[in-house]
This record gives structure tokens, sequence and C-alpha cells, in this order.
């Protein structure tokens, strides 16, 4: 299962645009990153916070990236 995500996050990693990966589990508590530790904690809450936000608002946010507009 490991070298699975650690796959995903490759591929992730090589789309241009893209400086990190981040995984939280349910309670918003980062398990995997690529950034650095302050960093991941700062993503880490503001994306909890959004998510927690939208689960109570019956809406999820995506956020779709252009690479080529960067």
């Amino acid at each position: 299962m490991k070298s699975e995500v650690d796959e995903i996050i490759k591929k992730i990693l090589a789309n241009k645009g893209v400086i990190g990966v981040i995984i939280l589990n349910n309670d918003g508590i980062p398990i995997r990153s690529t950034l650095d530790h302050q960093t991941t904690v700062q993503y880490a809450g503001n994306i909890h916070d959004v998510t927690r936000k939208g689960r109570n608002k019956d809406y999820t946010m995506i956020v779709v990236q252009n690479p080529s507009e960067l």
C-alpha cells in the first residue's frame, strides 16, 4: 500500500505548478507530506477548517488548477 501511495504522490508532484502534497486523516491530522512541518501544519489546519465547514453545509469545494497558466 505504501508503495502505491508513493507512486501516486510522485505522479502528482510531476505536474507543473504542484509544490507539495499533504494527506490528512479524517481528523485533519497530516499523515504524509512532501512539505516542511510548519507549512504542512498551516495548510492542514486551513484545509481541515474549510472541509469541515463544507460538510456542515452540504457542499464540497473543488479547486481546479491550470498548470499552463502558472
